[in-house]
């Protein structure tokens, strides 16, 4: 339950400290269906996990859905020498056979580093996903943050290719851009939880991003509205969600 999302019929429940085998926090994502054992039931289809899941992945600490697709973050996966590098898998419902929840790429970062934290956010819609990378370092900016947009037939047959990498033109060492994300058609939203804001301390923001085909500009620099009363340590951004035009931003400690 520490990552939940839904599409239609169908809703997904990221387990990622769920012990696979005698790997422990390997984790796992559970997938149910509307009727599934019975008018209004909700009945668990499938569990699914990483093809090549090791100990501590934390698979399913991110998920999201759209229609066929499903992608889950994996923020802990090693990658050789980079501890926490992290990735993210990608899922077809009707791969393997009949809603089945076939793998069909395992996502990750070309220029990866040690606790990146790849995989810790993701979005997905029709064919274009984007995954937080919430400590990547941006030139002498640690955890300064990124995220990565893929595209489902970018470089060939379902092979969800990157296309485009995103920063923040004015982001700062730990920013954390990429704490969460969210993407509804040709629009992206990337949270920046401890962005600093005027004189607010880690008060959070948001950025949006609009595609003109895989370009991916920002539109959008969303900073708590006055009425708010947001301000120092109120982590604005920390949640982002977004459906065609509306979208909705946590600060999950502003003292209301």
């Amino acid at each position: 339950g520490v990552s939940v999302a839904a599409s239609g019929d169908t809703v997904v429940v990221g387990s990622f400290f769920d012990d696979v085998g005698a790997n422990g926090n390997q984790g796992s994502v559970y997938i149910y269906e509307r009727n599934n054992g019975g008018a209004g039931k909700w009945g668990e289809l499938r569990k699914v996990t990483a093809s090549d899941g090791t100990v501590g992945d934390e698979f399913g600490v991110a998920v999201a859905i759209d229609n066929n697709s499903l992608i889950v973050g994996a923020f802990t996966d090693d990658f050789g020498a980079n501890n926490n590098q992290g990735s993210a898998y990608v899922f077809d419902r009707n791969t393997g056979g009949a809603n089945n929840w076939g793998q069909v790429k395992k996502l990750i970062a070309p220029d990866g580093a040690a606790v990146d934290y790849f995989g810790v956010s993701v979005g997905i819609s029709g064919d274009v996903a984007i995954v937080g990378s919430q400590n990547d370092q941006i030139g002498s900016n640690a955890k300064q943050g990124s995220a990565y947009v893929f595209r489902q037939n970018s470089g060939g047959s379902n092979n969800w290719g990157q296309v485009k990498k995103i920063t923040a033109a004015d982001g700062e060492a730990q920013d954390y851009f990429g704490s969460d994300v969210a993407i509804s058609g040709d629009t992206s939203i990337v949270g920046s939880g401890y962005d600093d804001v005027g004189g607010g301390i880690n008060q959070g923001s948001t950025r949006v991003f609009v595609s003109g085909f895989d370009t991916w500009n920002q539109q959008a620099l969303l900073a708590p509205p006055p009425e708010a009363n947001c301000g120092t340590n109120d982590d604005y951004g920390t949640a982002v969600a977004i459906s065609g035009d509306t979208m909705v931003i946590g600060a999950p400690f502003e003292n209301s």
